[in-house]
């Protein structure tokens, strides 16, 4: 089947579209928030669709049960993101940040334990 042969009636009008030049489709792009390129650093954290697959099954979730499962995990690391502090704490915690006690015997033996195997 050619590709002259397929005709696809969405209703919309692609006539703006069709008048875009390559130039203009890019910067329409561009202009996007929601379109930007890829940048290296973010393509190299994305993880491949096939392993998300593999890790779903494994799991015994369906596509939805996973993306729901994915939304609630990424809400959760966003919560962990921010502390909230009361008015009251913020100069005592902001001086811990910035001068940190030494550390205890429990956390140089922490430390000096293998990381455990994944």
């Amino acid at each position: 089947m050619s590709e002259a042969s397929i005709t696809l009636n969405t209703g919309h009008d692609w006539s703006r579209a069709d008048a875009m030049t390559e130039a203009d489709i890019h910067a329409a792009a561009l202009a996007n928030p929601d379109a930007q390129p890829l940048t290296p650093e973010r393509l190299a954290g994305m993880t491949q669709p096939a392993r998300l697959k593999i890790i779903r099954r494994a799991l015994g979730l369906t596509r939805e049960e996973f993306a729901a499962t994915l939304r609630e995990t990424a809400a959760i690391i966003d919560a962990a993101d921010h502390l909230k502090v009361s008015e009251p704490d913020r100069p005592r915690v902001l001086d811990l940040l910035e001068h940190p006690p030494a550390p205890n015997a429990k956390l140089r033996a922490a430390a000096a334990m293998p990381a455990p195997a994944t």
